[in-house]
């Protein structure tokens, strides 16, 4: 494991100021600078400062069915690559988050995949979201971008709540017992080429997302 002096165990948690690699424990990790994983680990990560990358190199971040796998809150350019995220409540959650990017991370088996909640202006590209209760949520969160996501064998594929200004384009919602792409409230979403595959049912418009509309699905 590469660390910088910075290190302290506190209340069970793990502060690290990462410069290159880290060797993954069983414990909460704070990171403050760009990271990426050698090995699977098994906890919880929380981001904790802005502009920084987590590369997780195709190793697994692992929970008990609780919390958060990747936490980020009040963060901006920030960067999470290539995770496989599985066993929280949410695997992936921003919350009051702007300008972040998650892409090629694999998201299974969590109460909810991805999760966006009063965050704005993020991009998520190619990820593949599995055997979730829901995908992806978008939650009360503006000006986000979806692009070639995979959503399969969740109850629903992506869910677009209370939010403006969505793009969705070129994702897949596939065999997903509910809806592949649900739509409440959010004004101004746009649905471009996506697919549906097997789905209960696969788009869901609801009243309240003035400005909505699907072109070429």
């Amino acid at each position: 494991m590469k660390i910088s002096k910075h290190y302290r165990n506190w209340a069970g948690i793990i502060f690290y100021a990462i410069t290159g690699q880290l060797s993954a424990a069983e414990e909460t990790l704070m990171l403050f600078s760009d990271t990426v994983l050698t090995e699977d680990f098994v906890g919880h990560v929380i981001i904790a400062a802005d502009g920084i990358t987590l590369d997780c190199s195709g190793y697994k971040i692992s929970g008990d069915g609780t919390g958060n796998g990747i936490e980020v809150t009040g963060r901006t350019d920030v960067t999470i690559n290539n995770c496989f995220v599985s066993a929280f409540s949410n695997g992936i959650k921003l919350e009051d988050s702007s300008e972040n990017f998650l892409g090629s991370n694999q998201i299974s088996q969590n109460s909810l995949g991805i999760v966006l909640a009063n965050s704005s202006q993020n991009y998520l590209a190619a990820n593949f979201i599995q055997d979730n209760s829901i995908g992806v949520v978008v939650n009360a969160s503006n000006g986000n971008t979806l692009v070639r996501n995979h959503a399969v064998r969740n109850a629903a594929g992506f869910d677009i709540l209370e939010s403006s200004d969505t793009l969705l384009k070129n994702n897949i919602a596939t065999e997903n017992t509910d809806t592949g792409f649900f739509i409440t409230s959010s004004d101004n979403t746009l649905a471009v080429d996506n697919q549906s595959n097997g789905n209960n049912t696969g788009f869901n418009i609801e009243p309240g997302s003035t400005g909505s509309y699907l072109r070429g699905n």
